[in-house]
């Protein structure tokens, strides 16, 4: 089993591969003999300030818990990744995070301010198992040797350690809460199909539980918090919606023809692009249709898709009859998304009209074409404020009459109208998109709920 490090010391083998309630207890804890800390005997730190009297940014220590593996250039991981950067750089030496061993090169890994715990692999019982009994111990000992006044949450699918571990003598908050009712299952087929089927009430136990011992809880769309108001009995004014968000300092403008240049992707123009997870369920199969309908006007035309699926992408691409029009280089690493992005003459971002009502659209890849300066062709159910400020095209993502109308019309937009659109759109990038602006919405919000200082659960406990 993987050995669960304390900061800054992690092994030769995981060091080679990261190169590249408040202090007092809440009024439902402290109604009540306080429990035996940790199971083993443990007595949690002293804590000698009233956290409803300080000020959490500037003076209260975090404790960040995420299932995420950050070295991931998927969705989750890069939401995470961004995070984690923005909280060590606004809370310093009072962060630290506890979170899966990476099983990719990470850079950006604050080893000094984070403990790891293991990472099986996917569809591994014992290892599951395993992993979140280690999850629990780990989160018992941190809040054990040091006085965190708050715990921030990403919670994944089964949390059996968090259910565990729930009980803190620090409050907790969740944050980014996805679906709940089978959404981390919904892509699984055949026999996993069943598992995860078979597993759903289970799932909902610790979840709800979990949910029911936090102060806070965050989503990134309205279709989630709907969710989570209508499933777990939640009042709507005290839940965030805090949409996905992208690091503008990492995700900045590129001459396109350089970013072309350096990908060696100059002989097409122009390109139409998609970085992002599950390309062929979220753009990419569109991407490839508008080009082989598009290519006789645009005979240098070509269509790069970063993320995966190749074997679905290039299969298609053959199909169509456009293989020399297309370049898929599968998953990169989240490093270098940028210079893809900045290649893009026309990005875009849909999904699947079923999972778009289901659970809306905040994907983060909007938010880093858009720090990037480039036109965006998206999906319903968008940020209203990109639509309203005309910062993307919405579209039906099966319409793809549609998308080829916006596509057109964005191409031939004049040098001087797309240097106006990227100043627009890298300007309000910065201003509402960015991760600071993001966590420093999240850290009102905390503040706010920690003087309130109950959790969900303590009325539905209390309500005889």
């Amino acid at each position: 089993m993987v050995r669960c490090a304390k900061s800054g010391n992690i092994g030769c083998e995981a060091a080679n591969l990261l190169v590249e309630a408040p202090s007092s207890v809440s009024p439902v804890q402290s109604g009540q003999s306080r429990h035996k800390w940790a199971g083993n005997g443990m007595s949690p730190p002293e804590r000698t300030r009233d956290s409803r009297k300080m000020t959490l940014l500037h003076e209260g220590r975090v404790l960040y818990v995420s299932v995420a593996d950050v070295s991931k250039p998927n969705g989750p991981g890069v939401n995470e990744r961004e995070f984690m950067l923005s909280l060590f750089d606004k809370f310093g030496s009072r962060a630290h995070m506890l979170a899966p061993m990476p099983r990719y090169s990470c850079c950006d890994l604050n080893l000094e301010q984070t403990t790891f715990y293991p990472n099986p692999k996917k569809w591994d019982l014992f290892g599951f198992i395993r992993q979140q009994l280690q999850l629990k111990k780990e989160i018992h000992r941190l809040l054990a040797e040091q006085p965190f006044d708050l715990v921030v949450i990403r919670m994944g699918a089964l949390p059996l350690g968090l259910y565990l571990a729930r009980k803190m003598p620090a409050p907790y908050v969740l944050k980014t809460v996805g679906e709940v009712l089978g959404g981390a299952f919904a892509d699984s087929k055949g026999f996993k199909r069943l598992v995860c089927n078979s597993l759903a009430g289970c799932n909902l136990f610790l979840v709800r539980n979990v949910i029911q011992g936090a102060i806070g809880l965050d989503a990134c769309t309205e279709q989630l918090l709907q969710q989570h108001e209508e499933t777990f009995g939640l009042a709507r004014d005290d839940l965030l919606l805090c949409r996905n968000a992208t690091n503008v300092h990492r995700h900045r403008p590129q001459a396109t023809a350089d970013a072309k240049a350096a990908l060696k992707l100059s002989h097409f123009e122009p390109v139409l692009g998609y970085a992002g997870g599950k390309p062929a369920h979220q753009g990419g199969m569109q991407i490839l249709a508008i080009t082989a309908r598009m290519i006789e006007d645009y005979p240098r035309l070509g269509a790069v898709i970063v993320g995966g699926d190749e074997d679905l992408l290039l299969k298609r691409a053959r199909e169509l009859g456009i293989s020399d029009h297309v370049a898929i280089p599968g998953q990169l690493p989240y490093d270098r998304i940028p210079t893809y992005v900045n290649s893009f003459d026309v990005c875009f971002a849909l999904d699947r009209p079923d999972r778009l009502r289901r659970v809306g659209n905040s994907h983060q890849k909007v938010r880093q074409y858009l720090a990037c300066g480039k036109r965006v062709v998206s999906c319903g159910a968008n940020d209203d404020s990109l639509l309203r400020g005309d910062l993307v095209r919405s579209v039906g993502s099966a319409d793809t009459a549609a998308i080829e109308k916006a596509t057109r019309e964005l191409l031939q937009w004049d040098d001087d109208k797309q240097r106006r659109h990227a100043a627009r759109c890298i300007a309000y990038a910065r201003k509402h998109l960015s991760t600071e602006v993001s966590l420093t919405r999240r850290v009102d919000y905390w503040e706010m709920r920690m003087r309130r200082v109950r959790p969900f659960g303590y009325h539905a406990r209390n309500a005889d």
